[in-house]
């Protein structure tokens, strides 16, 4: 048995009888294995955040979401500051980010867990919370301000999506991509023409807009007027798979 301790924080859409096998069989895997620890559900009336800061005094070594990536975009604000490995048993879609760790979905998914191939992820920062995957927005006016030397924006709307996972995850940088869609009307129809798509990278993004905008940060949403992005540095560690490892060297 590994001398770790380890934590597991359940969804609550495993207490549905439908994964009451998985959840078994999941359990019954991990405990072969000699990974098993204590275990946290997560709950409406739970305090995520408590919760977590319940780990950093236990000084856990590592800590396991199950679930699915609604459930790592739950958790996400509080886990750098754990300072402890992050593992991931994905149950169900949606798992983008299980797929681009190389995890697999299912029981496979505790060998990966078990092979402990450890790899430093930037962590993305917005308005001092942290995000591990893209910042997205749709069809704004807002001012993007570039490492405050350009500002990048579109009078008629545009389609923004800012990336911590484009490319290496771990270079200290996002990628700002903008694309802007202009509607014309002829005399039979309205079309779309379409402006290429722009491209930068930079380690700061400033976001501002006269009034109030709605940003997708992961799979969640914050309303304001001013954000501001930021990189911390390969600031978490991912237990990730052979296929992950091979994507970011």
């Amino acid at each position: 048995m590994q001398n770790r301790t380890h934590f597991y924080i359940y969804d609550e859409f495993l207490a549905d009888r439908k994964y009451h096998r998985i959840v078994s069989e999941l359990e019954g895997r991990i405990s072969t294995l000699g990974l098993q620890g204590p275990i946290v559900r997560l709950s409406p009336l739970r305090d995520v955040k408590e919760t977590l800061q319940g780990f950093i005094r236990d000084r856990i070594s590592t800590v396991v979401i199950v679930g699915d990536d609604s459930t790592v975009d739950r958790v996400m604000p509080f886990l750098p500051d754990i300072h402890s490995p992050v593992g991931y048993l994905p149950l169900r879609s949606p798992c983008a980010i299980a797929e681009r760790f190389g995890i697999r979905t299912g029981l496979s998914a505790c060998d990966i867990l078990a092979a402990r191939y450890l790899e430093a992820v930037d962590v993305g920062i917005i308005n001092n919370q942290y995000f591990l995957y893209q910042i997205s927005l749709e069809k704004s006016v807002a001012s993007l301000f570039i490492s405050e030397k350009y500002r990048l924006y579109s009078e008629t709307g545009a389609d923004f999506v800012i990336s911590n996972t484009d490319g290496s995850l771990h270079d200290g940088q996002l990628t700002i991509r903008m694309r802007p869609c202009h509607t014309v009307s002829t005399a039979w129809s309205f079309r779309k023409r379409v402006t290429p798509e722009t491209v930068l990278r930079a380690s700061t993004v400033r976001i501002e807009s006269e009034t109030i905008m709605s940003v997708t940060v992961d799979l969640h949403q914050i309303e304001g007027k001013i954000f501001q992005l930021g990189i911390k540095p390969r600031g978490m560690h991912w237990i990730i798979g052979r296929q992950g490892i091979a994507k970011f060297h």
